[in-house]
């Protein structure tokens, strides 16, 4: 499978985010799956929170009332830094199809092991259409401003590996606001893969082939 069959995927996988709520402050993963259970378990239901004999403490009540339109309009303004609290959480894989037009897949080659006494060779960026190759000596230098085209960053190890070397080989990094470290996302769902585009393919299928537990299962 090449690069864009990937992205394909990408497109046709369910909408994981409109059923979240965990990015709310106060609410956890406990909370979220009593959403669920009562049957609110979409965004769109929002107009119906009210009216169902569901009971909600007024505290939920308040910050669904404040958050569900503030996330609708984050989504509609393409705000996926509205969501970093996913991040934070581990679950920033639920903001993937939504915001795939505005996310990069990321890779880097090393001297080698070290951030401290090791140094970056070659990043390599895909945004679903377009692989760009920086490399030292070159043009590793347009990195920093490469990656500020972005909302997300999908690694494999990243925050352990590349991101770590990248912070230290450019003062004052701006990396996209929400980043997607596949090494974590895919074991948690019991994956194997042992790169990026390995992750990447493996969660796209599981979200494709089990679209009734994006959003519950984890």
């Amino acid at each position: 499978m090449n690069k864009d069959s990937h992205w394909i995927i990408i497109l046709v996988a369910p909408v994981v985010l409109e059923r979240t709520f965990i990015h709310i402050p106060g609410i956890g993963r406990r909370t979220e799956r009593e959403l669920w259970q009562a049957g609110i378990d979409s965004w769109d239901e929002f107009a119906d929170f009210f009216t169902r004999p569901t009971a909600l403490s007024p505290g939920l009540r308040r910050r669904l009332e404040t958050y569900i339109p503030q996330s609708i309009d984050a989504v509609q303004r393409r705000d996926a830094a509205f969501f970093s609290r996913l991040s934070r959480l581990g679950e920033a894989w639920r903001l993937f199809p939504e915001f795939a037009d505005r996310c990069v897949f990321l890779d880097i080659e090393t001297t080698g092991l070290s951030p401290v006494f090791d140094t970056v060779t070659m990043v390599g960026l895909y945004d679903g259409h377009h692989y760009e190759t920086f490399i030292d000596g070159q043009n590793l230098q347009d990195v920093p401003a490469r990656l500020k085209k972005y909302s997300l960053v999908i690694t494999f190890n990243g925050a352990g590996f590349d991101l770590r070397f990248l912070k230290l080989a450019f003062k004052n990094l701006e990396l996209p606001p929400i980043h997607i470290d596949l090494r974590w996302v895919t074991r948690r769902l019991g994956l194997k893969g042992n790169s990026v585009f390995a992750g990447t393919r493996r969660l796209r299928t599981w979200m494709v082939t089990r679209p009734q537990c994006c959003g519950r299962a984890i």
